[in-house]
């Protein structure tokens, strides 16, 4: 394993004992580390290690101040550096050198190491690092332990909750590889392969665990990624408790303060609530047209503001795709003197046009694959006036020329404009100004009908067309999450009802599906199960069970004919029957109750299964196309 291993280690955490006192070791695996981190990453070549934590900026910082000093580390107080957002730290012992950044964000903190004079041994053995109290994710020792890797890998890397492995094996010989593999330590395979002529797709279980097996074509041959789950018997490791502030003294000041959130950058005091103006962003209108390369595209949002650390008379004129959270702008102009409209969203920044407005005139513009920043306008009418705290006109460019592309845009606005001596006023209602939820952007997510928060994490889904399960962990407390599904599900349509006494079971219907969230506490986060359920295609599709009955289809998918027997009954399916269309399967309305079915495919020893079909829910058995076969819950 080590030989195949690269220098760059990257691996998800897992969990670590508690760090004690240790003697003064030059190597990387010595230094501490958070229990909660993961994406851990060793660069042995540049003296690099990185990784991320649900902990926050200070309770981070907090760690490695009380846990540096006591492997014999010495911080060097006059290279401290302290922003609102990013802390700085440099550790040394003799010629060893460790400059620490430490870089908070709204749900996690990014750290990162430079290291000088540290050795990089071992960092290609899982075992070995999580012996010595690095967090090690389970699914990388699960695979440095019990699953070998085929000699003629090219590259092969871990990734989160699996590996990458680029081999010279054709796309066939890596999928039967794998499949073989993890049927020997005992998986069972527990759905229908996914197979064409560039991807294979296969998943397995045993107990609570789960490994998937997934593998395109590539130019040396294929890639393959191999997965492995196990929440039930992962341990679960909650972040650092917080830490309100840190008394460090900063560099090139005479005496310490605390590290807090009531001053800006500048050191500043923030204006006292009283003294701030009034802005009106509830009456905010504008629309900007942009064409360029021959589309169009429309941003319908729109605010104004203005930061003191840029030219005087400049307002940041911004139209964006999605709806804007102007709390946090306004919040943000006050404590930052290069406040923008990027820092507003944690995950994703939405497309945007932006104009600089005032003595120096320019433009910014933001699609997927495209990012133009601070351009000079050719032939712009500027229509616009400021009055009352308020930018009212309109602004237009005429076309000019940007990557080869002609490139203009007509922006209308009458937008409050936001500063640092500003506060949001109310609604004509008297209702305070709401932000937007952010909205989480996730491929796996794609299919969902329902939205999901912003920083979605530990993502999956599985199931069947007709029932769908969802996961993800999102960075919210259960609360809120709860509060977030009733407002935006009844602003989509969507109906609440009460489908039992659990209290963790959230669950709404429309015309067409019915969902069943559950809501579970990890810490300061949430984790959210969704149950989806589609009746009108089920009903389409003929595996609807009736009011208060169970729906039993049994299908082949075999090359050769396949018998069932229930009771004493055979039924016989020719080759691929039902395996494509369950209305051609054997498809039976039963009352609720406990099945024995028995499954005879050519080659193999009889095999039985025992179903337990509730009332309205559909259960099916395929027999599979690799031999074997395998029972699946369809709704």
């Amino acid at each position: 394993m080590g030989r195949i291993w690269a220098a760059v280690v990257a691996m998800a955490f897992g969990i670590t004992g508690s760090v004690t006192a240790a003697e003064f070791s030059a190597e990387a695996a010595a230094l501490p580390f958070p229990p909660d981190a993961r994406k851990l990453e060793f660069t042995a070549w540049s003296g690099d290690i990185s990784f991320e934590t649900r902990s926050t900026l200070n309770a981070v910082v907090a760690f490695y101040l009380r846990e540096m000093p006591k492997r014999g580390w010495q911080l060097d107080k006059s290279e401290v550096e302290v922003d609102d957002d990013d802390i700085e730290l440099v550790f040394r012992h003799g010629e060893a050198e460790v400059e620490m950044d430490f870089r908070g964000r709204s749900s996690k903190t990014a750290v990162s190491f430079d290291c000088e004079e540290l050795e990089f041994n071992g960092i290609d053995d899982p075992s070995a690092l999580k012996a010595k109290g690095v967090p090690v994710p389970q699914a990388t020792v699960f695979f440095q332990q019990t699953f070998p890797i085929p000699e003629n890998v090219t590259k092969f890397t871990y990734q989160d909750d699996g590996c990458l492995i680029y081999s010279q094996q054709s796309l066939k010989e890596a999928f039967d590889y794998y499949t073989e593999r993890v049927k020997k330590i005992g998986f069972r395979e527990s759905r229908r392969p996914l197979i064409d002529s560039s991807r294979m797709y296969t998943e397995f279980k045993k107990g609570s665990a789960k490994v998937s097996v997934n593998v395109f074509t590539d130019a040396v041959g294929s890639r393959s990624v191999v997965e492995f789950k196990d929440k039930k018997n992962e341990p679960r490791v909650a972040p650092l408790p917080p830490v309100a502030s840190l008394p460090i003294e900063l560099a090139g000041e005479e005496a310490s303060q605390q590290v807090s959130s009531g001053v800006r950058k500048t050191g500043a005091p923030i204006a006292a609530e009283e003294k701030l103006t009034p802005v009106d962003v509830t009456r905010n209108q504008g629309k900007a047209v942009v064409t360029f390369g021959g589309k169009k595209y429309v941003f319908p949002h729109v605010v104004a503001h203005r930061a003191e650390g840029y030219a005087d008379g400049i307002t940041f004129v911004t139209f964006s795709s999605k709806p804007i959270p102007y709390n946090k702008l306004q919040e943000l102009v006050r404590t930052d003197e290069t406040a923008s409209f990027s820092q507003l969203y944690d995950f994703s920044t939405p497309d945007y046009l932006q104009l600089n407005h005032g003595s120096y005139e320019s433009f910014s513009f933001s699609i997927p694959g495209v990012g133009i920043g601070g351009k000079q306008m050719d032939q712009r009418t500027d229509k616009t006036k400021i009055e009352n705290g308020r930018l009212v006109g309109t602004f237009t460019m005429a076309p000019q020329e940007v990557f080869r592309k002609q490139f203009s845009f007509t922006a209308t606005m009458d937008v409050g404009i936001i500063t640092p001596e500003t506060k949001l006023g109310e609604s004509t209602a008297g209702d305070p100004v709401e932000d937007p939820v952010e909205i989480a952007a996730n491929s796996v997510l794609d299919e969902s009908p329902v939205p999901w928060p912003g920083g979605v994490e530990d993502v999956s889904r599985a199931g069947t067309d007709f029932r769908k399960t969802y996961q993800a962990l999102v960075p919210m407390p259960r609360d809120e999450v709860k509060a977030f599904y009733i407002k935006q599900l009844r602003a989509d349509g969507w109906k609440y009802y009460a489908r039992s006494e659990d209290t963790k079971l959230l669950s709404f219907k429309n015309d067409d599906n019915e969902v069943d969230f559950t809501l579970s506490a990890e810490g300061t986060q949430t984790r959210i199960e969704a149950l989806v359920r589609y009746p009108e295609l089920a009903r389409k599709m003929g595996i609807l069970p009736k009011p208060r009955q169970a729906r039993l289809v049994l299908a082949n998918a075999h090359s050769s004919p396949v018998v069932y027997t229930i009771g004493k009954t055979d039924y016989k399916l020719k080759p691929g029957q039902g395996a494509d269309d369950p209305k051609t399967a054997l498809n039976y309305s039963l009352s609720p109750g406990t099945y024995t079915i028995s499954i005879k495919i050519p080659g193999e020893q009889p095999q039985t299964e025992r179903l337990q079909l509730t009332a309205d829910t559909t259960w099916g058995i395929i027999a599979l196309p690799t031999g074997g076969y395998m029972p699946m819950q369809m709704y």
